[in-house]
């Protein structure tokens, strides 16, 4: 899976580029591994030969155009994956830094709640009438008694999560790198071929010269 879909971004181009590279792929791979049995079974200046060596030639430049375009697109999708990533851990740095101001207020509230539970429990004995507002403030007082709970909890969290995302962008730029570093390496991959099939051809010419067929 890719991280992308994680976030929420379904990786369509990446399934079809990566369909491209494999139907390329299977293609000059069938091209390529019978090319030498076709070749003997021609004369040296048989126009089929060319064309056999001109046409895994051009499967092979497709199969690495295609190798090509996937690569620099997974690493475009790993870049965009960082930017995701990093804003989340950046509202995550925001949360965890507020939330010292949001305990003091949460404790400050409960204390003034406890202190009202206080007052109006020695009221409620005079006046029974009181005890629905007694029996509101516990409630009020066990939601910010819970409150403070979650706080705290978010407060011990808060660190490890953002650790986490530090990690996974550490990650997630490792992978852009080499994804690029791959890209290039197909594109020299691309001239060693070209320069493979361009010998392919000339010795076959070479061969159609030597025994006067080319005459």
């Amino acid at each position: 899976m890719w991280i992308s879909s994680a976030f929420g971004q379904a990786p369509v181009a990446l399934a079809t580029l990566e369909q491209s590279l494999k139907t390329t792929e299977t293609a000059w791979v069938n091209l390529a591994r019978d090319l030498d049995n076709q070749l003997a079974r021609l004369l040296p200046c048989d126009a089929a030969a060319a064309g056999l060596i001109q046409g895994v030639s051009a499967a092979s430049q497709a199969r690495l155009a295609a190798s090509t375009a996937y690569f620099k697109a997974s690493a475009d999708r790993a870049a965009a994956d960082i930017v995701v990533a990093r804003n989340i851990r950046d509202g995550e740095q925001g949360r965890v830094a507020s939330i010292p101001a949001e305990r003091t207020d949460t404790e400050q509230e409960r204390a003034a709640i406890e202190s009202q539970l206080r007052n109006i429990a020695d009221s409620v004995r005079a006046k029974p009438g009181l005890a629905s507002a007694e029996f509101q403030l516990k409630q009020l007082e066990t939601m910010t008694r819970e409150r403070a709970t979650l706080t705290g909890k978010q407060v011990a969290d808060g660190p490890g999560i953002v650790e986490m995302l530090n990690k996974l962008i550490a990650a997630l730029a490792a992978r852009e790198a080499a994804l690029r570093q791959t890209a290039t390496a197909v594109t020299s991959e691309t001239e060693r071929w070209d320069k493979y099939y361009a010998a392919r051809l000339g010795r076959t010419r070479t061969e159609c010269t030597v025994t006067g067929g080319g005459r």
